[in-house]
């Protein structure tokens, strides 16, 4: 299986020759087509006006909602390089997310040294062969509890059951982005890039 980062260096490539076609350039509403000449293969439709950025094409559907008064061109040009900032804008997030497996399973692994820690703190000093035990006994309880957390059932069911447990304060983040994801914020960038090569201007035509 590639890593992201594999698929981020494909979706750079896809996109190396691709060229800008004006269709429409006034004040409120810009829409361009990018693709490489002579094939549609990853080209894509963008359409940009007051919070709004909608993407159309052979790389899956986007919508963009930067908010209102702010124009959706400008705005992608300056926040495209801002990861998570620009993906808070996407009208609809979960279906460009994928439950991580192993972000989940490292966030268990912190989960279980952290108990160790506690269990090690609080036997600091402590003579008592009772209440010795009874820590010991308590902290393996709660390991043996986080071990039997299923890694296989999606992001909503594993995080019930680390909710039930009262295994974080604030909600872990166990998702990667998507493969589609990852090829429309390549593809984006590209474009932009190559507008900033074109000197593009918003309303002006040459």
């Amino acid at each position: 299986m590639m890593t992201q980062q594999q698929i981020r260096e494909e979706a750079k490539q896809a996109f190396l020759e691709h060229t800008v076609n004006v269709i429409e350039n006034t004040k409120n509403v810009q829409v361009f087509k990018f693709q490489k000449p002579g094939t549609w293969v990853y080209g894509f439709q963008l359409v940009c006006a007051d919070n709004m950025i909608c993407v159309t094409g052979d790389v899956y559907s986007m919508l963009v909602e930067p908010g209102y008064g702010r124009s959706g061109l400008a705005w992608m040009r300056g926040s495209i390089n801002s990861e998570s900032y620009f993906l808070e804008k996407i009208r609809i997030t979960d279906q460009y997310e994928e439950f991580c497996q192993e972000k989940a399973a490292a966030f268990l692994k912190d989960r279980i040294k952290e108990v160790q820690d506690e269990l090690n703190d609080s036997l600091e000093g402590e003579t008592d062969e009772g209440e010795i035990r009874l820590l010991k006994n308590t902290a393996e309880e709660k390991i043996e509890s986080i071990n039997d957390i299923p890694l296989d059932v999606g992001p909503h069911k594993f995080l019930e059951e680390c909710h039930e447990l009262e295994l974080f304060d604030e909600t872990p983040n166990v998702m990667k982005l998507s493969s589609e994801t990852l090829y429309q914020l390549e593809g984006l960038r590209a474009f932009c890039r190559k507008l900033d090569e074109m000197n593009f201007l918003i309303g002006e035509t040459k």
